[in-house]
C-alpha cells in the first residue's frame, strides 16, 4: 500500500467545473457514455453531483472545446461527439523498463498490462538492458507512432541523469504524458511511482545490526538514484546506533558489467577489495547483481572468510550461484501494485492532461527467513 502521495504543484482548491469536467470526460473515455450517445441533461449533473447549473454549463463547455462533446443542430441536448480527441490515437502505451524476464520487471509489467487492458490501452514493451541508445531508438520509434503515453524506469548508467534526459527530451517537447517508474531524476519534476529505497535499506541494516553485525560488507554501485538511496540508508542507520561505518567495507562495484566472469579484471578487483576490506560477518548486496558478485567470491574462499556469514540484499534474491541465496534477508517491493498506480496515474494524466503530477511512494516488506 502507498505511504505519500504528494504533488509538484498543489493548488488551494480545483474549480468545482475543472471537477465535473474531468468526471464527464473520464465517463467519455472510459466509454460509460458512448460515442454519439445523448449525455445526461445538464440539470441531472448538477443535481447528482450537487453543483450549480452555471458550474455544469462551463464544464460542458471545457469538453466541447476539447471535442469530447458537440450540440447538434435540431437535436435537443449535448452528445458524445464521433470524432472526439485523440480518437485516431491507437491508445497504445510504450513501457520500458529494466528486464521484462526478470521476477521484478515481470511483476510490474502485469500491473501495469492489467490496468491498461481494463482502460482499453495496450502496450509496445521494450526491456531497456541497461543501453540508453536501445532506448532512445524505441522511443524515437514511439513518437512516429503516435503513442499515447509512456512509463518509463530510467536506464541505470554513467551520466544517468543527463542520458536519461536527453532520451525524455523528444517526449517532453512532443507534450506526450509519462510516468516514472521504479527510480526518479532528480533535475526533473515528473509524475512518479517507486519504492522508499532509502527506507528499504534502512530496515535491512537495522535488522543485520540487532542480530550483532555491526560490520557488514556493502556492495553498492553509483550510477542510479535507487542505488544512492539505499546506500543513504545504510548510514542512517550506524548514525542512529553511534556506529562508525568503516569505508573499507564499501565495495563499489559497476553492475552493469555483470554478470562477472571469474578469469575477469573486474572479478579481480572485487575481489581484492573484498580480501582488503578487513573483518565483516555480513554481506548486504544493494541489487541482486552486487550480491551475486560477492557470494561467488566469498564462497569460493570459505576458509578465509568463514561459514556463517550472513547475507542480505534488497528485492527477492534471483542469484543463480546457490539456493542458500534465494532463502535469505531480504525485503520485497510490491512490484504489482507499483506496475498497477503507474498504469493508473498515466490514465489519469492522459484524460485530464492539466492535472497536477504526482508521486507515489511505497512501503518495501522485510523478509526475514
Amino acid at each position: 500500500m502507498y505511504i505519500k502521495e504528494t504533488y509538484m504543484k498543489k493548488p488551494v482548491q480545483i474549480p468545482k467545473y475543472s471537477a465535473i469536467a474531468d468526471l464527464l470526460r473520464k465517463n467519455i473515455t472510459k466509454e460509460i457514455f458512448q460515442e454519439g450517445s445523448l449525455i445526461p441533461t445538464e440539470k441531472d449533473i448538477a443535481e447528482q453531483n450537487d453543483v450549480s447549473l452555471i458550474t455544469v454549463k462551463k464544464a460542458i463547455s471545457v469538453l466541447i472545446d476539447e471535442g469530447y462533446l458537440e450540440r447538434i443542430p435540431g437535436k435537443k441536448g449535448t452528445f458524445v461527439t464521433e470524432n472526439k480527441q485523440n480518437k485516431d490515437k491507437p491508445n497504445l502505451i510504450g513501457i520500458a523498463i529494466d528486464d521484462v524476464s526478470h521476477h521484478f520487471g515481470s511483476q510490474i509489467l502485469r500491473g501495469i498490462e492489467d490496468t491498461l487492458e481494463e482502460a482499453g490501452y495496450y502496450s509496445i514493451i521494450c526491456s531497456s538492458d541497461r543501453n540508453f541508445e536501445k532506448v532512445q531508438k524505441y522511443f524515437t520509434s514511439l513518437l512516429k507512432n503516435d503513442v499515447s503515453g509512456i512509463i518509463f524506469a530510467p536506464v541505470i548508467g554513467e551520466k544517468y541523469v543527463t542520458r536519461n534526459l536527453k532520451i525524455l527530451d523528444p517526449v517532453i517537447g512532443n507534450n506526450i504524458p509519462y510516468v516514472l517508474i521504479d527510480r526518479n531524476i532528480p533535475e526533473l519534476s515528473s509524475n512518479l511511482v517507486m519504492s522508499d529505497h532509502r527506507r528499504s535499506s534502512q530496515l535491512i541494516t537495522e535488522e543485520l545490526i540487532s542480530r550483532g553485525h555491526k560490520k557488514t560488507l556493502v556492495v553498492y554501485s553509483d550510477n542510479c538514484t535507487s542505488m544512492e538511496d539505499r546506500f543513504s540508508g545504510v548510514k542512517d542507520i550506524y548514525l542512529k546506533h553511534g556506529l562508525v561505518f568503516n569505508s573499507n567495507l564499501a565495495i563499489l562495484v559497476d553492475d552493469n558489467k555483470w554478470p562477472f566472469d571469474s578469469e575477469s579484471k573486474e572479478y579481480g578487483t572485487i575481489k581484492k577489495q573484498i580480501e582488503n576490506a578487513g573483518e565483516f560477518t555480513a554481506v548486504y548486496g544493494l541489487n541482486n547483481r552486487l550480491l551475486d558478485v560477492a557470494y561467488q567470491i566469498i564462497n569460493s574462499e570459505r576458509e578465509r572468510y568463514g561459514k556463517n556469514i550472513t547475507f542480505a540484499v534488497n528485492d527477492e534474491s534471483s542469484s543463480n550461484n546457490s539456493e542458500e541465496t534465494r532463502n535469505i534477508l531480504h525485503t520485497r517491493q510490491p512490484s504489482i501494485e507499483l506496475g498497477r498506480k503507474a498504469a493508473e496515474l498515466l490514465l489519469e494524466k492522459i484524460l485530464n492532461p492539466q492535472s497536477y503530477k504526482s508521486q507515489i511512494v511505497f512501503e518495501d516488506e522485510l523478509i526475514i527467513p
